[in-house]
C-alpha cells in the first residue's frame, strides 16, 4: 500500500468518525429540543390556566369593591341622616318615632 493511500484511508476513517460524532450530536441536540417544546407547552397551558384564575378572581374582587362601596355609601347616608330608602322600614321607623 502507498503512502497516498494510507493518507487516504487515514483521511477517510477521520471523515467517517467526525460524521458519527456528528450525528451523535444532532441526535442529542434534537432530543434536547424536543425536551424544550414539552416545557414550553405545559407552561403555556400552566399560562393559560393562571390567566383565567386571575381574570375570575378580579371580577370576584370588583363585585366584593362594588359591594364594599354600595355599603359605605348606605352608612355615609345614615350618618348624615339622610332619609333612607322607603322600601327598607327604616324610614318608617325614624317617621312614627317623631
Amino acid at each position: 500500500m502507498t503512502n497516498t493511500a494510507k493518507s487516504d484511508e487515514a483521511t477517510a476513517e477521520r471523515l467517517e468518525r467526525r460524521w458519527f460524532a456528528a450525528l451523535k450530536a444532532a441526535s442529542a441536540a434534537r432530543s434536547e429540543c424536543e425536551d424544550l417544546l414539552e416545557v414550553i407547552e405545559r407552561a403555556r397551558s400552566d399560562w393559560r390556566a393562571a390567566r383565567l384564575r386571575l381574570l375570575k378572581l378580579e371580577g370576584l374582587r370588583d363585585a366584593l369593591g362594588d359591594a364594599l362601596a354600595s355599603i359605605d355609601a348606605e352608612r355615609d347616608a345614615r350618618a348624615r341622616g339622610d332619609r333612607a330608602d322607603p322600601d327598607d322600614g327604616i324610614g318608617r321607623e325614624v317617621q312614627s318615632a317623631a
